[in-house]
């Protein structure tokens, strides 16, 4: 049996491809585009199936579809296609982001990160949420994206996003695989009459969006500068930063049961 020979334009080729679908797919990753681009490569497969078994109706009905679709997601995706071309023509975005980029920080990083922002927001009344994202990235469905960020996770930026004068201060950060990723983030607020009586809308926000999710949020109060922690629908509140970061550390490592008998429960 000959064994296939491979010259090196194709092997540049199938590189050149990788480094393609590698920045669209960092470009989209935890957004609604990329469940939309997952859909796209499940109609090829099926495509490509229906092509193997020859069945000559469903091919026609699938080439006439996508011809059609094509257009449309270009129309669709405009906005961004623009913003992804204006960042590939940027001097030095590829080396950049092929050797200059920093990895993302580990759990204790964030952790510490998080909760020293807090503890500065705390002492300046400044209010805020920030949401860590968990394993499972449907989290994003069930909230009104914000600005994408995708940067270095640091005091001084977070306490700017949350500053009064700039725009984004009312919505919420998420903090996606060690690196904040988007900024001025909604969530639904929460639906238990509890949540509305006793507590603001930060914390109802916050309350809401782990009733639905697998979710981590941190709120700060800029009324009093309490400091509170919601997982699972439930909230910890008016804690000390010792007590968040003991919080935080847990539920980011996964120690739920432990995690559930810290003090300062406030809702079951």
């Amino acid at each position: 049996m000959p064994v296939p020979q491979f010259h090196w334009q194709q092997i540049l080729d199938v590189l050149i491809v990788a480094v393609l679908f590698y920045y669209v797919f960092y470009f989209v990753r935890g957004t609604k585009t990329a469940i939309v681009i997952q859909g796209i490569f499940i109609v090829a497969a099926v495509y490509y199936i229906c092509q193997l078994l020859r069945l000559l109706t469903l091919v026609w009905i699938f080439e006439k579809v996508l011809f059609v679709g094509s257009f449309a997601l270009i129309i669709i995706f405009a906005p961004e296609i623009r913003q992804f071309l204006e960042r590939a023509g940027r001097t030095r975005f590829l080396l950049h982001h092929l050797y200059s980029r920093p990895g993302p920080a580990s759990k204790g990083e964030i952790c510490d990160l998080v909760v020293s922002s807090m503890r500065s927001m705390s002492e300046r009344r400044l209010g805020g949420l920030i949401a860590i994202l968990g394993d499972d990235h449907s989290a994003l469905e069930q909230m009104i994206i914000g600005v994408r960020l995708d940067s270095e996770i640091s005091t001084e930026l977070i306490l700017t996003i949350f500053d009064p004068g700039t725009p984004l201060h009312d919505g919420a950060i998420v903090i996606d695989n060690g690196r904040i990723l988007y900024a001025g983030c909604f969530f639904p607020l929460s639906e238990r009459e509890q949540a509305i009586k006793f507590l603001g809308t930060r914390h109802h926000a916050g309350i809401g969006i782990t009733e639905r999710t697998d979710i981590i949020v941190a709120v700060v109060s800029e009324e009093t500068g309490a400091l509170s922690i919601c997982h699972n629908g439930r909230i910890s509140y008016n804690m000390t930063s010792d007590q968040v970061s003991s919080l935080l550390r847990l539920l980011i490592s996964n120690d739920s049961e432990k995690a559930s008998i810290l003090p300062r429960i406030l809702m079951e």
